[in-house]
């Protein structure tokens, strides 16, 4: 990432600095590796949203299904409600906005490990116990 190439990879300021991987591509490999690279996160990217959109129409479609409204749905609608709460998220101009959900999935998180933790050490806590399973 010091190295400073001998031509420019941008434009403007620090148009003689790497600055990502397809900066590295470019310096390594030329156009072709920065395609190559580019194409290769974007791709990633691509299958990550996929991956999360059937893993959350798949959460969705377990809690709501015993829902009258939901019903007659199944796992492609499930899909498309998480594509449609998700989709305006893409759509801030601040994405600062984001951190406020990161907040509430760390602070989610940490109740779960402690949940856990507890749990464990309560010896045999099970939902039928509440009357739930």
């Amino acid at each position: 990432m010091d190295y400073k190439p001998d031509f420019k990879l941008r434009d403007g300021p620090g148009a003689y600095s790497i600055v990502g991987f397809h900066d590295l591509g470019r310096v390594a490999f030329g156009t072709t590796g920065s395609l190559f690279v580019s194409a290769a996160f974007l791709g990633e990217t691509f299958g990550y949203g996929c991956v999360y959109l059937i893993v959350e129409g798949d959460n969705l479609q377990k809690m709501l299904s015993g829902h009258k409204l939901f019903r007659e749905w199944d796992g492609h609608n499930f899909m498309i409600l998480s594509l449609l709460i998700f989709l305006p998220t893409l759509w801030l101009r601040n994405l600062s906005l984001l951190s406020y959900f990161s907040l509430l999935g760390a602070t989610s998180a940490g109740f779960l490990w402690i949940s856990v933790i507890v749990s464990g050490f309560d010896g045999g806590f099970a939902f039928h116990d509440l009357g739930l399973g």
